[in-house]
């Protein structure tokens, strides 16, 4: 059986690049906390330094959010991030 691709909307990819460039967390504990491939937290943090709000342009398939409230950022601290898992959104 093949795993689908896991897909994240803007805000989340924003939220984690932010961390990786401010240097609040180190991209291998992000990797491990949020169970997303270490290159690809580089990649979106190398994506949002060059292109700044271009980065990442939402597509017309609609991406169901990971975590909370649409206004709360995921990544803040590891007390705010919470696997969906835990919030009934996978089946």
């Amino acid at each position: 059986m093949t795993q689908r691709r896991k897909r994240y909307d803007r805000q989340f990819k924003v939220s984690a690049a932010k961390v990786v460039l401010s240097g609040e967390m180190t991209v291998k504990g992000l990797s491990e906390e949020l169970g997303i491939k270490d290159s690809t937290l580089r990649r979106w943090a190398r994506e949002y330094e060059e292109m700044g709000d271009d980065a990442f342009p939402v597509h017309s398939v609609k991406q169901e959010s990971t975590f909370g409230d649409a206004d709360e950022n995921p990544i803040q601290t590891k007390a705010v991030w919470r696997p969906a898992c835990t919030q009934g959104k996978i089946s």
